[in-house]
Formats: C-alpha cells, structure tokens, sequence
C-alpha cells in the first residue's frame, strides 16, 4: 500500500522478515541493482560499453553509474529492509558478502588479462565496487565508511584514469595497448607522473585512499570476528598492482618507439584535471579522519533507520 521508503520499513517489519514474499522482494531489487553496479557475473555490460564509448564518457560510467546504484542498495538494505532484515535471515548478508568476494577477485584477475587500458579500468571499477560491496554487508560503522570513502576515491582517481588514457590516445596517434605505452615518460613527464600517482592510489598503498579505504572495511570485517575477509581484502592489493604496475613498468623502463603525434591536442585545461585528480587521491588519505568525523553521525543514523 506505499512505496514511501520510511511506511515500508515498518510495514516490512510488521509483516515478518522471513515471510518469503519480502526475502523474494530483497532478491530480485538486489540482482537488479547488481546488474547497474556491474557486481560478477552480471558485469559483463560494463567491459563493452567502456571498450566503445568516448573516453569521456567512460570516464562517467566507471565513476558515477556504478556509485549511484551502489547509493541506491545501500538505501534499500539500511532504509527500506533495514539491518534487522540482514540479522534475521543471516544467510542473505552471507550472499552479499560472498558476492562482493567473488567480484573482487573475478574482477581482478579479468584486469590481469587484458593489455587494452580501457578493459583493464573496466574490470578494475568490477574489482573495486566489490570491495564497496563487502563493507556495505559486513555493516557495521567502521565497514560501511571505508565503503563510503573507497567508492567516493574510487570516483576521482578511475574519472581521471580514463580522461588520461583519452588525453594519451589523443595525443599519441590512439594507442591502447600496453606493448605501446612504452617510454611515453620521457615524451609526457607530467602525464606519466600523473598516470603513477593515480596507479598508485587505486592499487591502495599508503597514503592513498585506497589504502584508507581497504583498511577500514578491512577493520570492520576484524572486529565482527571475520578475520578471513580482513585478510582477503587487504591482499587485493597483489592483484591491483598485477593489472597496473605493468603500464607504469613500460612508461617508465621501456624505449619510446612511437609518434608524438599532435601534442598541441592536450590543452593546460585537460593537464591541470589529471594533475588535480591525482592530487585528490593522495590528499583523501590524509584527511580520512576528518571525512570519517564528518559522516559518523550519518552513519550511525543509517544504521539505526
């Protein structure tokens, strides 16, 4: 008789969470939002429309459509079903947890395949949004703002990721693939630096976000006794560097034996977003702890709703 989000969580309630028509409800809203969040192994969208779209707007679909479906989860878990659901029917925050493993790792080793840089950020977004996953079903304080903070970071750095691999393409006759990425540092000096740093900050090595935010869900996991998952998450952090590393490698190490084509293409503009992006990532890392003041009482609200 409603679909005001605030009357269902009490009729919800009323109703029983273990009634079958509620638990049915909560599945299929969950495999829906899984598809627009690009969770393993209904991600597959996410691959095809990077690998065609203007880099723009991949950069709009690795950062935004993903979080956007991920802020309407968390409303539907915390809000409509609220956490009493989760802790009533155990095995279904069992799922969640499970699925957001299986997209961290899936995801990863599917980047680890690929040499088109537009296909390994894509398979990242589906490795990064699955450790966004876990803190939101491990839902405790701690868990869900690394989750908050790491989709928030995510955003920024992966954005930039993908105007940089445009401005390359631009500005190097369209090169895509690794084996082509070779010496662009001495050709592109402040765009291979910026390349590192982002690199750097979505592997998740300190003082990054993405350390910040792998640490806190890491710690959530830890103090509901799911040491494992503690584990798994800050190991991820291997098979981040597996996907990535290997482009930093060749901007680095490797001979340039390409066109600097139009360099003119690349305006102080577009140099001056990657520059900031880059800065972004890194200075998310030391502000963490007022970020994480700022949005306690949030949080402890959502929880509580």
């Amino acid at each position: 008789g409603t679909l005001n989000m605030q009357d269902l969580s009490v009729r919800l309630a009323e109703v029983g969470y273990t009634d079958p028509v509620v638990i049915a409800a909560f599945g299929m809203m969950a495999a829906g939002l899984a598809i627009k969040i690009a969770l393993f192994p209904v991600h597959t969208w996410l691959a095809d429309a990077h690998a065609s779209a203007p880099d723009g707007i991949s950069a709009v679909i690795s950062a935004l459509v993903p979080a956007v479906a991920v802020y309407a989860f968390a409303r539907i878990i915390y809000t409509v079903f609220t956490v009493d659901f989760i802790q009533t029917n155990p095995d279904v925050g069992t799922i969640l947890l499970l699925v957001g493993l299986l997209s961290l790792f899936a995801g990863s080793t599917f980047a680890i395949l690929q040499d088109h840089i537009k296909l390994v950020l894509a398979y990242s977004t589906v490795s990064q949004f699955g450790i966004v996953l876990i803190g939101l079903s491990i839902a405790n304080e701690t868990a869900i703002f690394g989750a908050i903070f790491q989709m928030f970071g995510h955003g920024i750095v992966k954005a930039s990721l993908f105007l940089l691999a445009g401005m390359i393409a631009l500005r190097f006759g369209g090169i895509r693939h690794i084996e082509e990425y070779g010496g662009l540092a001495k050709q592109a000096p402040v765009m291979a630096g910026a390349f590192a740093v982002l690199a750097v900050a979505m592997i998740g090595l300190p003082p990054t976000f993405g350390f910040v935010g792998k640490w806190y869900i890491a710690l959530g996991a830890f103090e509901e006794g799911m040491w494992y998952v503690s584990l798994l998450v800050l190991g991820s952090t291997l098979l981040s560097a597996a996907y990535i590393l290997p482009f930093v490698n060749r901007i680095y190490f490797y001979s340039f034996d390409g066109t600097d084509a139009d360099p003119e293409r690349i305006t102080r503009g577009m140099m001056l977003a990657i520059v900031a992006g880059a800065i972004l990532g890194i200075v998310l890392g030391f502000t963490s702890g007022e970020i994480h003041t700022l949005l306690e009482g949030a949080i402890d609200a959502l929880l509580e709703a």
